[in-house]
């Protein structure tokens, strides 16, 4: 993570795209009833940020 810090936000465009989508679905509403109605995406994002991790191991060691 160490080295990816040092190259700046540019070489994770996809997952910081992934969860700005996410906080914009989610918005300020921290009510049980929004991430329950926000089910599907929240778990997908967190499935894609799964594979993508372990496509880029060297990104966030």
């Amino acid at each position: 993570m160490r080295a990816a810090l040092a190259k700046g936000p540019g070489p994770f465009p996809e997952p910081l795209r992934w969860i700005a989508s996410l906080r914009t679905a989610l918005a300020e509403d921290s009510s049980a009833a929004n991430p329950e109605a926000h089910r599907t995406q929240l778990i997908g994002v967190r499935d894609r940020l799964t594979v993508w991790m372990q496509d880029h191991p060297a990104d966030y060691r």
